[in-house]
This record gives structure tokens, sequence and C-alpha cells, in this order.
């Protein structure tokens, strides 16, 4: 568990423009092989940032300003082989979600053999593609990114589940039509965050962030910056005050983790 990533790469300061956007700065950090499939981030506890990449139940911790990342946990020993791509710190535990809709679970610190697994009853619902905690209401939101289900197919809908309960909480699932986003078509959501406002949203193949309310209203959307040069499979999201992290595949180079210390 303590092999070290040195980066003797870097944390380079990039200016470049977006569309009509004026030039916006971003720190980014090239992330190892290991993360080379990144599809999950999460705030670590003791600072800096965990990921998670979706073929196996491998977690990394992230210290971006001293470009150092290294193996920090792992769910089952040995790690559980799985599409991960969602992860999320929710108290003193660490949750983990794959594409069909299993929850894995591991309290930090604590040894990975100790890991649990639940079927949330959602793998015939949807496919899913982002997870995020909150811990004020004791519940973790379920993004889902293809839904299986005619009546999912044409909405972004976020499942709630109840913690405490170990189960899916029906009433307060968030379904919102793709129209009522401005979205033509489909929409292709990747990663999800939650702060005081309420959520964001990522969609790889759009390349663009989505801001909603705790009810599912539009905010505001933007197109992320740089298009596929900056950000070519948006996989990995997370905020933290101002500042916003990016993850991206390593599609036809190295993966990376772009830095937005004012948003954008």
């Amino acid at each position: 568990m303590t092999t070290s990533y040195k980066l003797l790469a870097f944390v380079a300061l990039i200016f470049a423009s977006a569309c009509a956007e004026p030039t916006i700065p971003v720190d980014r950090l090239t992330l190892p092989q290991g993360l080379k499939e990144v599809s999950g981030l999460a705030p670590a506890p003791e600072g800096g940032l965990y990921a998670i990449a979706d073929e196996v139940g491998i977690v990394f911790h992230i210290d971006f300003d001293n470009a150092d990342i290294k193996i920090a946990d792992q769910f089952g020993e040995p790690a559980v082989k799985a599409d991960f791509e969602g992860l999320a710190v929710h108290g003193g535990d660490l949750y983990a979600l794959t594409s069909t809709g299993k929850l894995y679970k591991k309290a930090l610190n604590q040894p990975p053999e100790r890991t649990e697994h639940y079927a949330t009853g959602l793998k015939k619902q949807c496919e899913f593609e982002g997870l995020v905690s909150e811990f004020s209401a004791d519940r973790l939101w379920l993004l889902c990114k293809e839904g299986l289900k005619k009546k999912r197919q044409k909405s972004l809908t976020l499942f709630a589940w109840d913690v405490a309960n170990s189960r899916v909480d029906d009433a307060e699932t968030i379904s919102v039509p793709f129209k009522s986003l401005g979205i033509k078509g489909k929409l292709h959501p990747s990663a999800v965050d939650l702060d005081n406002q309420g959520f964001h949203v990522l969609a790889a193949r759009q390349q663009a962030l989505l801001r909603l309310d705790r009810a599912g209203s539009l905010i505001n959307l933007k197109k992320l910056p740089g298009g596929d040069q900056w950000h070519p499979q948006a996989e990995g999201l997370l905020v933290s005050g101002s500042t916003l992290y990016i993850a991206d595949e390593g599609v036809s180079g190295k993966p990376t983790l772009s830095r937005y210390a004012d948003g954008f």
C-alpha cells in the first residue's frame, strides 16, 4: 500500500483560450498509468484527493501541489476487479460504485478484507457513472449515465441511496428531462459532485459542465475549456469551494488531472 508515484513530470501552469471565453488559468498534473482509465474522484480526509480507475478497486491518494501520487487503499484482498465508475467518502467510510449499480464499502484505515458490497437493485434501470456523498442527509447520490428503461432514456436521473437503511430512497430520486436542460438529443453524464447550491454534472461527450439546483433545475451550462486538447475524455469531477478538479482518461496519451483554482 506504500508504493509512491513521484512524478518527475510537473504541475505546469497553462494558459489557453476556450471558445469566446477569456484566457483561463489551469494547473495540470500528469497521472500514472495505474490511473489511465481514471473514473472517480473524492476528497481525502487527510487533504488532497482520492482517485479510482475503472478496472480494479485500488484507490490512489493525490497530493496535487507536490505532484505526489501513491496507492492509499483498496476494496477487497485481492483488490476487486470491476467496472468502477464512481468514488465517495462518507463519514469514515469509502464507497465505490460500479457501472451496474453495485456499491462497495470499506472503512478508512481498516484492512481491505473488511470490504462490504450492496446490490442496489438498479442494474436493470441504468448504466451508472458517478457517485457523491451528501453526509448531512446520510445519503449517496448515484448518477445514471445511460437509461436502460424507456422512462430513463430521455432524462438525467440521480438515485438517492439511504446509507442507514442500505436501500434506494425512491421518494428522493431526481429525474430531469433533457429538454428542460437545453440539451438536444441525449446527455452523456460522466461524473457528479454536490455543494450547498446543488449538483455539478460533468458530461464527457458534450464536453460540458452543468449546474443544477437541489430540485434538478438548471442554473447554468458551460463548455469545458480547451476542447479535446484539454479534456479529451473528462471522467472525474471534484468541487472544493471555488476550486474545480477534472480528471481525464488517457485516451491517446497520458491521463491528467486539471485544477481550476477559480472555476471557469
